[in-house]
């Protein structure tokens, strides 16, 4: 047997069974000791085991989500968790609430779970997995082509869907707010477009977005500062941005 293959029924074995002993796996493959020694501290080296006390287990996976956005996060995750609290404190109970994709709006998923009942709606796989066990909360989710750099639905379909529905208010967290009377902008014409649809389908539109994407060059426009009722930034805003913030038509939060 190969190394490659033995490397697969060792991680195949460790599947059924979670945790073996090394004699177990030596019996299991046919290998000698020192052979599966090796494989284990190559499966090791890999990230896909844990060593033991005489044995082995397989690692947990971190969901899609986790490895997709952790790093992300990881940048300003601070300002951001503090926005997103922030954020889900509006919300009260028996409403229905839109959350963007994204890594803030990620985070306020995880900050509604308190509140219930609750109804919902996005296109964010980061939302679905946040609240989609949660008791009390209803979770509505529009579905199109899934981009799973991102891991959200885009398309057609999904900014249709939006337009068919109400929220009683909208998270969003985009690329940039540019100022002054510009608006919230996106990276890409198929995001600007989903964020749109959420914008216009809302009686209060709340941007989620911590102060470095501030006054930065946005590409694609997705809610124009007139559409905007609060923006939800933190405290290390400079005071050259809040001056503009102040400058604008809509409120501003600072966490």
């Amino acid at each position: 047997m190969s190394s490659e293959l033995r490397q697969e029924k060792l991680i195949a074995l460790l599947e059924v069974s979670r945790e073996l002993d090394i004699p177990t796996l030596t019996r299991e493959l046919g290998a000698s000791e020192a052979t599966v020694r090796r494989d284990l501290s190559l499966l090791e080296g890999r990230g896909i085991i844990i060593r033991t006390i005489g044995g082995a287990r397989l690692k947990d996976k971190q969901s899609l989500v986790v490895r997709t956005f952790d790093e992300r996060v990881q940048r300003h995750r601070r300002e951001k968790e503090s926005i997103a609290s922030k954020a889900a404190g509006l919300v009260k109970p028996g409403m229905v609430v839109a959350v963007d994709s994204g890594t803030t709006g990620w985070l306020v998923a995880s900050f509604l779970k308190a509140t219930r009942p609750l109804t919902v709606i996005t296109s964010a796989l980061g939302v679905i997995e946040e609240l989609g066990a949660i008791d009390g909360i209803d979770l509505v989710c529009l579905g199109g082509q899934f981009r799973k750099e991102n891991l959200d639905f885009i398309g057609e379909n999904v900014t249709r869907q939006f337009g068919s529905v109400h929220v009683d208010m909208a998270f969003l967290g985009g690329d940039s707010l540019m100022l002054p009377g510009k608006g919230m902008y996106a990276n890409d014409y198929l995001t600007s477009l989903v964020s749109r649809a959420i914008g216009s389908c809302c009686d209060r539109c709340v941007v989620v977005m911590d102060h470095s994407k501030l006054n930065v060059q946005g590409t694609f426009l997705a809610i124009p500062c007139r559409d905007i009722h609060l923006v939800i930034t933190d405290s290390g805003t400079g005071e050259d941005a809040r001056r503009l913030l102040r400058g604008e038509p809509f409120d501003v939060m600072f966490a």
